[in-house]
């Protein structure tokens, strides 16, 4: 079989075929750029129908940074099992390389998801788990050059900027039907989703969504929209992203706010202002919902 992968020279994907090893593993003493690219699917039938079929991938992150003489790669070897039973059990393995353009390299993270793909952007890196069966899409989101946890969010991702400077917000919820593995406060039994307010360079808080009241089935009460409500004349909403025209230039972060964050439940919605860069919870009490502050 012919392998196929990718070569990485400026901001252009050149093909390339070589030989690596049978199980994909990748090769060693090759420059970070061949090691990143094997290409292969590969399918097999052990005899009781179960399927391994694996696919080997390479980003090139986005030279958006005010440093132009290198870049971001990142390695991934994603693997998925599919067999008798509903929908498949992922696994993705990601390594991220800082390449320069002379052609140096240094390893900046490594990490393992039960995600079925992985996407590399300007401002984040993102894994991909696909639900199956009642379970929604999850996102989680890292910073490219640490690998630190920024984001998970089932089907909005909200990004809140201000105008000519670096200060850039993120907020995304997370619903009890997400795919995936739970942290330990999800496992809870009153447990409907989780609210993340963050940075580009980490979680800023974290927020539990609890069901109250006579609740029967807290694990479908999670299901919300997820909105951002105005608070003044300057700020402006496009699409999914929020720009904070009223502090155009600051780089101060403390003067981020002004606006709600709103999820939608049925037959109930919570507005959670932002206030100072952080959310305000105020009581944390409603009616059907409470909403309880978690560790970052």
């Amino acid at each position: 079989m012919r392998r196929l992968g990718f070569l990485v020279f400026g901001m252009l994907l050149v093909p390339f075929s070589g030989a690596y090893p049978a199980d994909g593993s990748l090769p060693i003493g090759k420059p970070v750029w061949q090691q990143s690219a094997p290409s292969k699917i590969q399918l097999t039938d052990n005899g009781v129908n179960i399927i391994d079929a694996r696919q080997f991938l390479a980003n090139a992150r986005h030279r958006c940074g005010p440093d132009l003489r290198e870049i971001v790669v990142v390695a991934q070897r994603s693997v998925w099992k599919i067999g008798p039973w509903e929908g498949n059990s992922p696994s993705l393995e990601a390594v991220a390389w800082r390449v320069g353009l002379d052609g140096n390299n240094k390893k900046l993270w490594s990490k393992q998801e039960a995600a079925d793909e992985g996407k590399l952007s300007c401002d984040y890196y993102e894994t991909i788990t696909y639900g199956c069966c009642d379970a929604i899409t999850n996102h989680r989101l890292f910073n490219p050059d640490t690998g630190k946890l920024l984001m998970e969010y089932a089907d909005r991702l909200i990004t809140v900027e201000v105008p000519n400077s670096p200060l850039k917000r993120f907020i995304g919820y997370k619903p009890s039907t997400a795919a995936g593995p739970a942290n330990s406060w999800e496992r809870h039994k009153r447990h409907v989703g989780t609210l993340t307010y963050a940075s580009p360079d980490g979680i800023l808080q974290r927020v539990a969504v609890r069901a109250l009241g006579k609740a029967n089935d807290a694990f479908e009460m999670g299901a919300a929209k997820l909105k951002i409500k105005r608070g003044l004349p300057k700020q402006e909403m496009n699409i999914n992203t929020l720009m904070l025209w009223d502090i155009d230039g600051s780089r101060v972060a403390s003067q981020i706010g002004g606006f709600a964050i709103v999820l939608e439940f049925d037959g109930q919605t919570l507005a959670i202002p932002v206030r100072e860069d952080g959310l305000d919870l105020g009581p944390g009490k409603f009616a059907a919902h409470e909403l309880v502050r978690m560790p970052q």
